[in-house]
């Protein structure tokens, strides 16, 4: 789970950030987790995945903004997908796999003198 979620994060922008740095634009967008922010019984190796994900991408949004380099994370909460490990879900209460796509697209339509660094995305309704 820790190559998965951090490790291929970290070899993911250190491939692409060189080619970034020459042209002196680019934005990285990093998926971690809400639980990325708080913990839940049982989620130990995910939690610090995420949480991980989270801390590398300020790290980076740091070194790399005066490199007109962006890097935002979104943190959303449940979404409905295959890969949730969890039971059938309300889809009313859960987040769509486009609503975390709309979090990108706010990300990626900002300004050119500013970023989201970081996005707590939620369902509307609590599950």
């Amino acid at each position: 789970m820790l190559d998965t979620n951090l490790k291929s994060v970290f070899l993911l922008s250190r491939a692409v950030v060189p080619s970034m740095i020459r042209r002196g634009l680019g934005d990285i967008i990093n998926i971690s987790s809400l639980a990325g922010k708080s913990t839940f019984a049982g989620g130990g190796i995910y939690c610090a995945s995420k949480w991980g994900v989270v801390g590398l991408s300020g790290c980076m949004a740091e070194d790399l903004r005066e490199r007109g380099i962006r890097v935002s994370v979104i943190c959303p909460g449940s979404v409905a997908t295959e890969f949730s490990g969890r039971g059938p879900k309300d889809s009313s209460k859960v987040l769509s796999p486009e609503d975390v796509a709309h979090a990108v697209e706010a990300i990626v339509t900002q300004g050119p003198r500013s970023f989201l660094s970081e996005i707590h995305l939620r369902p509307l309704r609590k599950p």
